[in-house]
């Protein structure tokens, strides 16, 4: 039996290449990296009144002869492109053998069962607040039925002004190897404010026009922004910390992304998003919560320090730091991870107490500035500057990388041989 995540872990999608069953009892499935992944449906368990996110272990759905699974497409008019289920976006197969399944009373092979669009996330805005009141939750998952949603990320985020507090999801670390990481569709608006201009504010000329208006200057405008030098969708939630496309697809939206300095986004952010997935592969499913801190600031003509943002009205502010914290909810241990958002000004004070190399996080690469400067928090100490995080991340400790911590212990007693 595959097991099961509760509603607000990330998903794992079906893809399905029909391995070879033991003994010719019930149906395994090994669904990634396929042509058409993205179309596949998302498996599901029907517990009448609830379901639960099917996840295959080591990239496999094994289902026993006879056992019943619900499949959806979700999305926007998606719905099922063959056989019974035409014009739905929810059907039951079952488990016959091998590669055939009965949908409908016929038996039919399950990899040609198909959703007719890509499979992607809905936006589900709630009613709840978060950080004081200044933000409301939002998730990105399934919406089955009416009266069920299945969240993949959780967000809280500020709607007047089109910024995102932080995210949640959990990191599936056993099976990311198993990932597909080649896909990247267009950015979704859905959940971002119809006034906000998101898709125009992230293009070159429309930044290089915005730091003119804010600056009083072309020329400190193009210092800031040219061919080399923009600021770009950093993702909150990677896509690369789900196993399959349909998942990854699932954090192209745009309540998602905060304006990030590209040579950060491709150099030191993405390290830090590699380290916790490393963690997750150590530690087993860790929950991360990743956000931004305060509104970066650059001196306009007049040497008078202003606040950056991408729009007018001051919309989409552009983040002075961004922060990451791995938490690992078995033995109550986390590390927070942030970053300077500013390849152009020197550090001149710390951010925390840095605990990078004593807590085994040593990366000479993590203290360079136009990669983005890293710093290691303890993460009670995180939480007396950034208020925002929640509250059950009181802590036990020091979530350590234990991989370099044995590597150093066998390289010392090496040397000591």
């Amino acid at each position: 039996m595959c097991s099961t995540m509760s509603i607000t872990t990330p998903v794992v999608f079906v893809i399905f290449i029909i391995v070879k069953v033991v003994n010719g009892e019930g149906c395994l499935f090994n669904y990634t990296n396929i042509p058409g992944e993205t179309t596949l449906p998302v498996p599901l368990y029907n517990f009448t009144s609830r379901y639960e996110l099917i996840v295959p272990d080591h990239g496999i759905l094994k289902l026993r002869t006879n056992e019943e699974i619900t499949l959806i497409c979700p999305g926007v008019r998606n719905y099922f492109t063959n056989f019974y289920s035409r014009n739905s976006n929810i059907t039951s197969v079952t488990c016959v053998d091998g590669n055939t399944v009965k949908i409908h009373r016929n038996e039919e092979h399950f990899q040609d069962i198909r959703c007719k669009k890509s499979v992607k996330g809905d936006v589900l805005k709630t009613s709840h607040k978060c950080s004081n009141g200044y933000g409301k939750i939002y998730k990105i998952g399934y919406q089955i039925k009416r009266t069920n949603f299945i969240s993949l990320i959780t967000l809280c985020h500020v709607s007047p002004i089109g910024t995102t507090l932080y995210t949640e999801h959990v990191v599936d670390g056993k099976n990311l190897k198993y990932s597909s990481f080649s896909l990247r569709p267009d950015f979704s608006t859905d959940g971002l404010n119809v006034s906000i201009p998101a898709s125009l504010s992230y293009k070159k000329v429309a930044q290089k026009s915005m730091f003119s208006k804010l600056l009083n200057s072309s020329i400190l405008a193009g210092h800031y922004i040219n061919e080399n030098s923009f600021l770009a969708r950093g993702h909150l939630t990677p896509q690369a910390d789900f196993l399959l496309a349909s998942s990854q697809y699932s954090t192209y939206f745009y309540i998602n992304v905060a304006p990030q300095w590209q040579t950060i986004n491709n150099g030191n952010w993405k390290s830090v998003e590699s380290v916790v997935r490393t963690l997750s592969r150590t530690y087993g499913d860790l929950t991360v919560y990743t956000g931004t801190h305060d509104i970066l600031t650059y001196e306009n003509n007049h040497r008078i320090e202003t606040r950056i943002y991408l729009a007018l009205n001051e919309i989409l502010p552009v983040p002075k730091y961004f922060w990451k914290i791995a938490y690992d909810p078995k033995s109550r241990k986390g590390i927070a991870f942030v970053i300077k958002n500013d390849p152009f000004t020197e550090i001149s004070n710390n951010f925390c107490t840095d605990i990078c190399t004593t807590a085994g996080y040593r990366n000479s690469a993590w203290k360079s500035r136009s990669g983005g400067y890293v710093w290691c928090c303890d993460v009670k100490e995180f939480r007396n500057i950034v208020h925002i995080p929640p509250l059950i991340l009181s802590g036990n400790g020091i979530l350590t990388n234990n991989l370099f911590k044995l590597a150093k212990a066998l390289f010392t007693q090496n040397d000591n041989q």
